[in-house]
């Protein structure tokens, strides 16, 4: 059966890595294919396979047989920039733009690429970006997604005014689009226009309550304000809708963490398995330490501070101080069975604790507040009742 080329392109421009775009490709393989596709699948199966010689001949003769296969240029460009070879996938794009100057996709991958160097060059490839994501706003000035990512360009230059308006052009266009909220909300905390960012989130959180992202920025603008109330509020809707992702991780360690400070340690030890299981972060797995040496189970509480360390060893550090002395006379039977993690946890435990400060569960309050360490949040117990919406909290 002939291939329907638009839907093949279609499913190709959808595809988000080079191995799926491969992987499209060789569906497709006999279903009579024009030439220069033909030579295009087996470019893309070759770079995948790393095979980048002959990826390059393959594409070059795609293009002679179709010059303006604009398409094929970003997929190529896509590639590279997926192995973050910039250079390459920027070249790519600026030949995609060449071979058809009033497609979008040339315009964004080019904009990206700036992004992405913009992490190491600063403002110049900012601007760079800002450029090609206003292209797209001239060629489509209907298309939400040219002006989103202008906004999002202008929030990375800093000029906040400009991204807000932009994403009010992008919102006009799109406005059950709950992702364009949470950018807009983002530009009101860095503007420090608290209000307008609460009322974005919230917005989006309306439009999609398993955003986490949302849930997560909205309960932390919340404890900043020291809302606590609220921000458990945000915390447990989001714990009921969101179920993948890091930042449902976040959410539940966020929640695990005020948990703790209610003295509902079961509560967080279940939040914190799921945390780990969606994004097993330094600080996640810190926390679940602690909640296991709280329990008393120091052979549970080792590994995990071990493979926290091993990924990041920052906010490891004051957890390790405030149970160092469990912990160092632990580590010669811990190195019997996992000897690099003991070597680590040794280092950071290295001449005792950093502080004086409170050890043991006398110290959960302090490790708490070095994890939300924006938070307004009480020297003792939380005492939240949630079904108040005043921003008022007990402490006892």
């Amino acid at each position: 059966m002939a291939i329907d080329t638009n839907r093949f392109f279609l499913e190709l421009a959808q595809a988000e890595t080079v191995a799926s775009r491969a992987e499209l490709c060789i569906r497709v393989t006999g279903r009579g294919l024009p030439a220069y596709l033909v030579s295009f699948c087996q470019a893309v199966q070759a770079l995948a396979a790393g095979r980048d010689s002959l990826a390059s001949l393959l594409i070059e003769e795609a293009l002679y047989r179709q010059p303006d296969f604009a398409l094929g240029c970003v997929v190529f460009g896509d590639a590279y920039l997926e192995r973050s070879d910039v250079r390459r996938a920027l070249r790519w794009y600026e030949r995609g733009r060449s071979a058809a100057p009033d497609r979008l996709d040339p315009h964004f991958g080019i904009g990206k690429t700036w992004l992405a160097r913009g992490e190491r060059e600063g403002s110049a490839a900012y601007e760079k970006a800002l450029e090609a994501f206003g292209e797209m706003t001239r060629l489509a000035p209907e298309s939400a997604d040219g002006w989103s990512n202008v906004g999002m360009t202008l929030a990375l230059l800093k000029r906040y005014d400009e991204a807000e308006a932009a994403y009010g052009r992008a919102l006009s266009l799109k406005p059950m689009d709950p992702r364009l909220y949470e950018s807009l909300g983002a530009v009101g905390i860095r503007r420090g226009n608290d209000a307008a960012a609460e009322e974005a989130y919230r917005r989006a959180l309306q439009l999609d309550p398993a955003s986490a992202s949302a849930a997560v920025e909205l309960a932390s603008l919340y404890g900043r304000q020291g809302r606590l109330a609220e921000a458990v509020q945000a915390l447990e809707a989001g714990a009921g809708a969101a179920h993948a992702g890091p930042d449902a991780g976040r959410l539940l360690r966020d929640l695990a963490l005020l948990s703790l400070l209610e003295e509902r340690p079961g509560r967080a030890a279940t939040l914190l398995e799921e945390a780990r299981v969606l994004s097993p972060d330094a600080r996640t797995l810190a926390a679940l330490a602690h909640v296991r040496l709280l329990e008393g189970n120091l052979e549970a509480a080792m590994p995990l501070l071990a493979s926290a360390a091993e990924r990041d060893s920052a906010p490891v550090t004051p957890f390790v101080a405030a149970w160092h002395a469990q912990l160092w006379h632990a580590l010669p039977e811990f190195a019997k069975r996992d000897s690099a993690g003991a070597l680590l946890l040794r280092e950071l435990a290295q001449g005792g604790p950093a502080d004086p400060g409170a050890t043991g569960a006398f110290a959960t309050g302090a490790l708490i507040r070095r994890l939300l360490p924006d938070w307004i949040l009480p020297e003792g117990k939380l005492d939240v009742r949630t079904d108040r919406m005043d921003g008022e909290y007990d402490t006892a």
